[in-house]
């Protein structure tokens, strides 16, 4: 049996190899003496990314005079080297002659505005402007000759807004600040939100009329406090400064220069027709080809100094900006940051093994090319008995290597350093291609993730880590298995369960599961975490009701890594109401370096009510008897009698008083209560219980008035509501916090009238949460190679549409080829390519509305276009125009999945409800609506998915015209 499987293997492999197009020969990939057994030897040789690249990258012709041009002799060593390099590279920043930069020196006011200028793309017009320019102010002040046009134009675009003054004094740090604040149209932030500048022990110090813009760029991150928490307003900005805070913000300014920027990994370095490549794999999953003809070449910043591109390595980690005449600069950064991305992008691609080296041996053969090489094979058995070759390839004619990227005591080498004995692990795509190989004691590893399958046939289980690799181990006969600290079985594990492995020589002798992990105050290795539920949420920060009972605010941070199920996600996808963890680098910090969003299991699934027939403290169940779940604001008969599961902490009130479980099986077996219940893998888990006193009344309007000191809510009608811990209270299938709610919000009120007052068991807030997307329509009117404007369009905005702008404004989006684009203009839909959407027709021919025009909806991120829905003539109907009325035919419904009928491409929901305009509030469907996706944009966590992915229980927002789905919004 073992044979043929090992047989079944190494058939696969090699096919995949013939897939993957590995330039390697047939005959050569089981090389000479390379068997095992007399059963020839898979190879994993290095990942080929010249072949296929989906970019190619020449070297600059005038590489060697760049680097020449960018050798400050003044700056080596100096913090801001890197910086400033990147941006002289790119000719944003230039240098005094002889090699000098002069970091230390102060920055004048014309200096600071022409860097702005420059960084935003307008140099060739300032120049252009000069050449004709016969002299006169720029803006009133003094300044030397060459700053005229410089200085006129920062008025233009709004980078100065105010008086003149002297242009060759001294740039204060405030005032460069506030310039580049306005550059970047960052909007002034004012009270509670200004949580940076006023922890700065001089912010008294600072012009008051600039506090809100100094606030929104400290909360950019592109200026902060000095070691000792000053920020020293009006001392002069020094040079280094400047290029550090430019290169910050080089990025958003890209296309105007026309330059691009990635990171990636060195994987490759071959020569192709006597010229020397490099092939990089970049952090998305995409990747390049850097040609290098004889006498072209770019400089690199690497080990801390500047060097030519011949210092960079198979393994190199680098951040790099490339133009169209080719690449600019690369930053060799060799941290581990880059190769753990670059990992992650393999995805489900990559598969993880383990084993040790037993050997090393070598043979000679010829590649693709012909070429007469030199092979190291570095025989491993893993450990699970299978054999395999990593193979190191010399090229004898040219002398280089194409070698895999070895990491050994924390450094990143090749294939050479590593030797028989050796433990590793080392990752393989699926096309047989090694992508790293790691040295390490194959004992005691704790990995973190996701539950991806188990194959109880092969005693084996495969998990998703939160690094986005996967991990196939076999495990031990008696694995211990202990699933929210209760003993559990193999049997017991499901896909998606959260789990932390220890695996011992690659074996798994231990499985440590929850539906969600909850340990207040643990620390672990990384640092400090805590969990709770959100109570609010923007780009910024996070406002958690810890587990401990504390309510603490942390901040996020553009490197701060979010994931839901097993996936990343941005900062508008968490809800208030979510479950998350946090994770802090520094036991003392409030800075996040990960957020985990609890998934579908912390949804609520229903509300029961029903009369508590028994309870089991030992076991933690809940039996529940004459069930009703609560359904489009009415009570519908469920199954006689229902378990439901129980921690150990979850909440049981009575009267607004916590109840243990042995309370509740002394006292008050056959009280009438009600249970809110989420998934728990296919069973229902109790997550709070309230028990009635009196009778019930249910009520539903706006809330007028809450007084937070008696715990009392007044609805316009006039009803008096009360409210505690006790309550239970729902924001779009979520459980939440009392704060959650606010004057004006539309609730349903079902309540334990008692004593003559209304005692709320359940609230559910009816105003939708936000969709954290941006949604505009309109009419493409210019389409460019990566931008697109749009005309009479209109912005979707709390849950309608502005008015519709004229024909001669246009919106501007960027697209890209991760840009999902749907046309939906004929009967079919077509996915189209952004390379057919700008070659296709479109666009308007003119700004005028016709009968042929193509209208899009369009889902935005910064100013970028995550997906566009392209239809014909008017946007909706059958006419040619857009207009409010074509626009306020549309609905929006917010409700639950709770069918998908493939074959009639419609989607069920339940529990919806539906925007009124007029009223401008919700109100709830008396009946279950239908919505035809067949043409619809639908997007979970910001990703789009196919509607079939969509799972019962969600709850999701939907733009719908009649019952045909235009957008589909995961909540």
């Amino acid at each position: 049996m073992g044979r043929n499987r090992a047989s079944i293997i190494i058939t696969v492999i090699a096919a995949l190899t013939i897939i993957y197009c590995i330039p390697v020969q047939a005959s050569s990939l089981f090389g000479s003496g390379s068997y095992a057994g007399g059963v020839p030897v898979p190879e994993f040789r290095g990942v080929s990314v010249i072949d296929g690249a989906g970019l190619t990258i020449n070297g600059k012709n005038n590489g060697i005079q760049l680097m020449n041009n960018i050798d400050f002799t003044d700056i080596r060593s100096h913090w801001a080297e890197p910086y400033i390099l990147n941006m002289a590279a790119q000719s944003v920043i230039k240098g005094y002659g002889a090699s000098l930069f002069k970091p230390e020196d102060p920055l004048t006011r014309q200096e600071a505005v022409a860097l702005l200028v420059r960084i935003m793309g307008r140099e060739a017009e300032v120049q252009r402007r000069a050449e004709g320019s016969v002299g006169g102010s720029a803006a009133g002040g003094i300044f030397d000759a060459w700053a005229r046009e410089y200085i006129s134009m920062a008025y233009e675009l709004g980078i100065v807004t105010e008086g003149g003054g002297n242009w060759k004094d001294n740039a204060t740090r405030q005032e460069v600040a506030v310039w580049f604040a306005n550059a970047l149209g960052l909007n002034p932030v004012y009270g509670a939100q200004q949580q940076y500048v006023f922890n700065l022990k001089d912010w008294q110090e600072i012009d008051a009329s600039k506090l809100a813009l100094i606030e929104a760029v400290l909360q950019e991150g592109i200026m902060k406090g000095n070691d000792r928490g000053y920020f020293n307003p009006a001392a002069s900005l020094k040079r280094a400064e400047m290029a550090t805070m430019l290169d910050k913000v080089a990025d958003r300014f890209q296309d105007r220069r026309n330059v691009r920027s990635n990171r990636g990994q060195v994987l490759q370095i071959d020569t192709r027709q006597n010229q020397t490549v490099l092939g990089i794999l970049n952090a998305d999953g995409t990747s390049a080809a850097v040609v290098l003809a004889q006498g072209t070449g770019f400089p690199v910043y690497k080990d801390g100094r500047l060097a030519a591109n011949s210092s960079l390595q198979a393994g190199d980690e680098i951040k790099y900006v490339y133009d169209d005449q080719g690449m600019v600069y690369a930053w060799a950064v060799n941290d581990g940051t880059i190769a753990a991305e670059v990992r992650s992008s393999g995805g489900d691609r990559l598969q993880v093994y383990y084993g040790q080296i037993t050997g090393v041996f070598t043979n000679y053969g010829k590649n693709q090319q012909g070429a007469s090489t030199e092979n190291t094979h570095y025989r491993v058995v893993n450990v699970d008995g299978q054999i395999y070759d990593i193979v190191s390839e010399k090229n004898l004619e040219s002398g280089l290597m194409r070698d895999i990227a070895v990491y050994r005591d924390g450094k990143l080498t090749g294939t050479s350093a590593l030797k028989a004995g050796d433990e590793i692990e080392y990752g393989v795509l699926s096309g047989g291609q090694a992508l790293y190989v790691e040295v390490l004691t194959l004992q005691n590893q704790v990995i973190e993730g996701y539950i991806q399958s188990v194959n109880s046939y092969d005693s084996k289980i495969t998990l998703a880590g939160y690094d986005g690799r996967l991990y196939t181990y076999s495990y031990s006969a008696s694995p211990k298995i202990t699933i929210n600290q209760r003993p559990g079985a193999v049997s017991d594990l499901r896909f998606g369960l959260e789990v932390a492995v220890t695996v011992s020589r690659g074996v798994i002798t231990q499985i440590d599961g929850s539906y969600y992990i909850d340990q207040p105050g643990y620390i672990p290795a990384e640092g400090k975490t805590r969990s709770g539920r959100v109570t609010y949420v923007d780009s910024k920060s996070i406002v958690l009701d810890q587990d401990d009972g504390i309510q603490q605010e942390y901040s996020i941070s553009p490197s701060t890594l979010i994931t839901k199920e097993g996936s990343r996600i941005n900062p508008g996808n968490i809800r208030i109401g979510d479950r998350v963890q946090v994770y802090m680098d520094d036991i003392s910090s409030v800075y996040l370096s990960r957020i985990k969003v609890e998934g579908m299991q912390q949804l609520i699934k229903d509300v029961y009510r029903g009369t508590i027939e028994r309870v089991y403290p030992s076991s933690g169940k809940l039996v529940l008897k004459d069930t009703y779940a609560y359904v489009n604001r009415g009570w519908e008969e469920r199954d006689r009698r229902i378990t439901f599961e129980l921690d150990s902490d979850t909440p049981i009130y009575y009267g607004g008083k916590l109840l243990s479980l042995d309370q509740v099986q002394s006292s008050y077996i056959n009280f009438e209560g009600y249970v809110a219940v989420s998934n728990n893998f296919n069973s229902e888990k109790a997550v709070k219980v309230v028990l009635k006193r009196g009778y019930e009344a249910q009520y539903g309007d706006r809330i007028d008035e809450i007084s937070w000191a008696t715990g009392e809510l007044e609805l316009r009608d006039s009803n008096n509501i009360l409210f505690n811990d006790g309550t239970i209270i729902i924001f779009k299938n979520r459980l939440v916090d009392m704060t959650a709610l606010e004057e004006d919000y539309t609730i349903t009120v079902v309540a334990d009238r008692y004593s003559g007052y209304n005692n709320a068991v359940l609230v559910i807030l009816e105003d939708a949460v936000s969709t954290g997307e941006e949604i505009y329509v309109g009419r493409l009117n210019e389409i460019r190679t990566r931008q697109f404007d749009m005309n009479y369009y209109s912005l979707f905005e709390d849950n309608e549409w502005d008015s519709i702008s004229g024909r001669t404004k246009n919106v501007t989006f960027y697209y890209d080829e991760d840009t999902l684009i749907l046309d939906v203009s004929s009967q079919s839909v077509k996915k189209i390519k952004a390379a057919d959407f700008f070659q296709g027709d479109y666009a308007g021919n003119s700004s005028y509305k016709s009968d042929d025009d193509y209208y899009a909806y369009v889902l935005v991120e910064d100013e970028r276009a995550k997906a566009i829905r392209i239809t014909k003539g008017s946007v909706i109907k059958d006419g040619s125009t857009i207009s409010n009325a074509d626009l306020e035919t549309l609905r929006v419904t917010a409700g639950e999945v709770s069918g998908i009928d493939k074959d009639l491409q419609i989607i069920t929901l339940n529990k919806a409800s539906n925007w009124t305009n007029f009223y401008n509030e919700w109100e709830r469907a008396d009946d279950d609506v239908y919505v035809n996706y067949s043409k619809a944009l639908i997007y979970r966590n910001g990703k789009p998915i196919e509607a079939t992915q969509l799972r019962q229980g969600e709850n999701v927002y939907v733009i719908r015209d009649d019952n045909r789905g235009i957008i589909i919004l995961v909540l």
